[in-house]
C-alpha cells in the first residue's frame, strides 16, 4: 500500500511538472500571437485617447471571444488570452473551454467572457496554475489580455472559501471575474472575486 501511495505521489508530481510545462509553451506561444502583447501593464485613458478605434466587444458585450489555436507537443488546443497576477508572479494562457481535460494543461474559461462582465476562470491546484491563488490578498491588480491585444484590469475584492458542488455560488454575476481553483486538500474551492477597474 505504501508502494502505491509512493508511485500516485511520484505521478502526480510528474503531471503538475509536465502541465507547469505545457502551459509556459503555450503561453509563449500565445504571446507571440497577440498584438501588442507587453509585459508592461498601463492603462490607457479613453477620454483622452479619442483616436483609438472602438474595439467590437464594446459595441456587442455578447460577442464570442476569438480564439488562437496553438499546438504543443501535436496536441492542438483554443486560446482566449493570457491571464496575469503580477503580485505572484502569474502569466498564463487560458483555453476556451473547460472540460476535466482541458484543465490538465492550463487554466480554462468556466463560464462567461471578459465583455460580458462575468468572466469565470477555472483551473487545477498545481504550482505552475492556479495553486498560488491563496496568497492573492484583496486590491491586488489582475490582468487578463484578449487575443485582439485588449488588457481587461480588474481589482481583487475577496477571497471566498465555497463548498465544491457549490456552482450557483461560483459563476455568481456579482463580480466581473472569478478564479477558482480546489483546496490542497481538495474539501473545498478557492474563489477570487474581482471587480474590473476602469
Amino acid at each position: 500500500m505504501i508502494f502505491f501511495a509512493l508511485l500516485l505521489t511520484v505521478f502526480c508530481s510528474y503531471q503538475e511538472v509536465k502541465a507547469g510545462e505545457w502551459a509556459d509553451t503555450a503561453r509563449d506561444r500565445l504571446i507571440s500571437r497577440i498584438p501588442g502583447y507587453s509585459e508592461k501593464l498601463t492603462v490607457t485613458n479613453k477620454k483622452d485617447d479619442d483616436s483609438r478605434a472602438v474595439p467590437v466587444y464594446e459595441l456587442n458585450p455578447d460577442v464570442k471571444m476569438s480564439t488562437i489555436p496553438v499546438t504543443v507537443n501535436t496536441i492542438e488546443l483554443n486560446y482566449i488570452g493570457i491571464l496575469r497576477a503580477p503580485s505572484i508572479g502569474l502569466e498564463l494562457p487560458v483555453i476556451a473551454d473547460w472540460s476535466y481535460y482541458n484543465l490538465n494543461f492550463a487554466p480554462c474559461c468556466f463560464s462567461g467572457s471578459a465583455y460580458q462582465g462575468n468572466f469565470v476562470i477555472c483551473a487545477h491546484n498545481y504550482a505552475a496554475h492556479f495553486g498560488s491563488l491563496d496568497r492573492i490578498s484583496p486590491d491586488d491588480t489582475i490582468v487578463f489580455t484578449d487575443i485582439g491585444g485588449n488588457n481587461f484590469f480588474y481589482t481583487v475584492e475577496s477571497i471566498d472559501i465555497l463548498e465544491p458542488a457549490d456552482i450557483d455560488e461560483m459563476i455568481s454575476e456579482e463580480y466581473d471575474l472569478t478564479l477558482f481553483t480546489c483546496t490542497f486538500s481538495g474539501q473545498a474551492r478557492v474563489a477570487v472575486r474581482c471587480k474590473k477597474t476602469e
